[in-house]
């Protein structure tokens, strides 16, 4: 069954004239997964994986926010601290609360975008090496389907708090 976000993101692009291909393939939990799959069907593209997290603030406030990065790579806490000064610590959603802040989403089934889509999601931050790529595929909010999409044209319609480094390739 396809998840309403997943309608939402390809309203998203068309209202705003991009250009992107839905990938159907075998129910994928990893972006690794998910690479593969769209690779047998000729779509041999960077990965973007979405986390969603919760933020600690200094002063006492807290919010859930998203993490978008290659899928090859992982986040760099003290990447993130040091760019986000007010930022004291964070964690990974756990399955329930993810589920409350995507509208029912299950692990895996994340796509790169924030309040969008997702209007109970704060904050997007985007790692820079993401950008760098012709073109991107994400899950698209189901576990059996992926949107292959220029990067320049993701960039230009997705609502960023910050873009900069703060992933490194996974060894």
């Amino acid at each position: 069954m396809t998840h309403v976000a997943s309608d939402r993101i390809m309203q998203l692009f068309t209202a705003n004239d991009v250009a992107f291909r839905v990938v159907e393939h075998p129910p994928c939990r990893t972006s690794e997964e998910s690479a593969k799959a769209r690779a047998v069907q000729g779509h041999s593209v960077i990965g973007a994986k979405a986390i969603v997290v919760k933020m600690y603030w200094k002063g006492g406030l807290s919010d859930f926010n998203v993490l978008v990065l290659p899928g090859t790579s992982k986040i760099l806490a003290k990447q993130l601290t040091e760019r986000l000064t007010d930022l004291k610590d964070f964690r990974f959603a756990s399955r329930e609360e993810l589920a409350f802040y995507t509208d029912g989403l299950e692990p895996g089934m994340m796509p790169p975008f924030g309040k969008q889509v997702f209007e109970r999601l704060e904050r997007l931050y985007i790692d820079a090496t993401l950008l760098e790529q012709d073109q991107l595929g994400f899950n698209a909010a189901d576990l059996s389907r992926s949107i292959v999409v220029g990067a320049k044209d993701y960039a230009r319609v997705i609502e960023p708090m910050e873009v900069f480094p703060f992933a490194a390739p996974i060894t």
